[in-house]
């Protein structure tokens, strides 16, 4: 994780210009942006604002960067940033055909929203009727090495396969 203080000029900045402003300082390229996952606050003061780095629209798994924050001024920065990354992000296959390859690789016999019983079990568990437990792909860009060497990213979709027989999540 690298960290920096945040200059005198910029701690009245707003967190998000933070990365307008330092850009090239951070290796983020024209294709690059910084969208703003969650925010937290703890006991001593200050705010964490933890964004995520999306290339081209498509979001980078563990590019993950937090701004600190004391009262409205901006102290420090820090996290992990892929730098001139540059991915074609149009994928090869669609949804449809990356879900049917995810389940010949998982290779269960039932399917969780195959399953009537186990799936309204877990709407009254869960309170919720909406998850219907299919799987809802995402592109994302991906090295299974989780470096920071640009050229290992690849495109690929993201999706959990949830499996009632043989009881498992992939």
């Amino acid at each position: 994780t690298d960290w920096m203080s945040v200059a005198a000029e910029q701690q009245v900045l707003k967190p998000g210009a933070f990365f307008q402003q330092n850009a090239a300082t951070l290796g983020l390229g024209v294709d690059d942006r910084m969208q703003l996952q969650r925010t937290e606050e703890d006991q001593i003061g200050f705010t964490h604002y933890r964004y995520n780095q999306f290339h081209k629209g498509v979001k980078i798994e563990g590019a993950q960067y937090l701004v600190h924050q004391q009262g409205d001024r901006l102290m420090k920065a820090n996290g992990k940033l892929i730098k001139g990354i540059s991915v074609n992000t149009q994928p090869k296959i669609d949804k449809e055909a990356a879900i049917a390859a995810a389940l010949r690789l998982v290779g269960a016999r039932v399917y969780i929203w195959e399953d009537e019983v186990l799936l309204h079990s877990l709407e009254d568990i869960h309170d919720n009727s909406d998850d219907s437990y299919y799987p809802d792909p995402q592109l994302v860009l991906f090295d299974p090495a989780y470096s920071r060497q640009a050229d290992r990213y690849r495109l690929a979709y993201k999706m959990d396969i949830y499996a009632s027989t043989p009881m498992s999540r992939q």
